[in-house]
């Protein structure tokens, strides 16, 4: 049994021509959820099956009760001694909604509880995909199909820092998404050399009647390719000491962006050209109010990929009764300078990477 009340308090700060800073659209929303669970089992030499059940009953800030069941099945079984398939069935429900169509980058995480306006999410996901092992190699691969529903965006950032005073509500639109692809797992157990690759290719989209003109469009963080590459080889064991060399590979595709592509203006009024004490309106006024940006398609342009390398070496001594390990380690070997946010600015696109090299040293003891 599980038992929750959250309190949350949505809010946008502005800062506006004039230079004053407010705190508008705040909001106190209070909402309880109280969850019963149970599983079950089932193995033999040839068969496994397993599921679960999660109730939720569910209370909104206006009082408003929903109920919610959440649904996990999973099923395997051997084709011969060392390889089978297996299938995956999954209902899950998110009574948070995190606020996507905030620029690329943002170090963000907006929260808001679901509504009768924002209905609690839904994801139903599928998967089917096989495997094969033994004492040294193990290998999956597989496919899967997540469609999501009642995803919270916003429908538009300049309505978000607009300068009118109107509810974050009538901001926000609730629309659905998909996701598929296949996964690929691969790893070494046994040897001096050791390691494991994870691959995804995948597409993710999502589709919201007051955007793109209900089109569907490619989700910002959609990534083509993911892959990850982790391996250790072990360069000296004893019974008192043990060594050994890492490294550890990420590659993504870049994520999508919603970029400015042109420039452009509507002829002045005549009291946009008032000048002297006397005007209630500047020149900041002016340029806000005539010169407009064209955006791109939606999240129609994609950034560099991210390449990462990561090595380190590590010296483990061992006791009786403790241990102790010394590991030195270089994050970004390479130094690439990654995308964490591109920007354009003067006429210019510009890119803000973070964490280049980083040398680090642990020590570790363990009783």
């Amino acid at each position: 049994m599980d038992v929750r009340a959250l309190s949350f308090k949505p809010a946008i700060q502005k800062t506006y021509l004039n230079h004053y800073d407010a705190i508008v659209r705040q909001s106190d929303y209070r909402t309880s959820q109280s969850s019963l669970f149970t599983e079950a089992e089932y193995q033999d030499n040839r068969y496994k099956l397993k599921g679960g059940l999660r109730y939720t009953f569910y209370k909104d800030a206006a009082k408003h009760p929903s109920h919610h069941l959440d649904v996990r099945l999973q099923g395997s079984t051997f084709l011969t001694h060392n390889a089978g398939v297996e299938v995956t069935f999954d209902r899950l429900s998110q009574f948070q909604h995190s606020l996507e169509g905030l620029p690329v980058g943002w170090a963000l995480d907006l929260m808001v509880p679901a509504s009768q306006q924002l209905p609690t999410e839904l994801s139903h996901q599928y998967y089917v995909g096989g495997f094969w092992g033994n004492d040294t190699f193990y290998a999956t691969l597989g496919g899967y199909y997540r469609h999501l529903s009642h995803i919270a965006t916003y429908k538009s950032l300049l309505n978000l820092f607009a300068v009118h005073n109107v509810s974050w509500e009538e901001d926000v639109a609730a629309g659905k998404g998909a996701s598929y692809g296949l996964e690929l797992w691969l790893e070494k157990r046994k040897g001096r050399w050791t390691g494991s690759m994870a691959y995804t290719l995948s597409r993710t989209t999502r589709q919201f009647a007051e955007i793109n003109r209900g089109l569907r469009f490619p989700f910002k963080f959609d990534r083509t390719h993911n892959l990850n590459v982790q391996s250790q080889y072990l360069l000296q064991a004893s019974e008192r000491r043990e060594q050994r060399f890492h490294t550890g590979l990420y590659f993504s595709s870049g994520h999508n962006m919603t970029i400015p592509v042109t420039t452009y203006s509507a002829e002045n009024l005549p009291f946009w050209e008032t000048t002297g004490t006397s005007s209630n309106y500047n020149h900041l006024y002016s340029f806000h109010a005539n010169y407009r940006t064209q955006m791109s398609k939606v999240n129609e342009y994609r950034v560099a990929n991210y390449l990462r390398l990561d090595v380190g070496y590590s010296v483990l001594w061992k006791r009786r009764t403790w241990q102790h390990e010394l590991t030195f380690s270089l994050y970004n070997v390479l130094n690439r300078k990654n995308p964490y946010l591109v920007f354009h600015e003067e006429d210019r696109w510009k890119q803000l990477s973070l964490l280049s090299i980083i040398p680090s040293i642990r020590w570790e003891l363990r009783f």
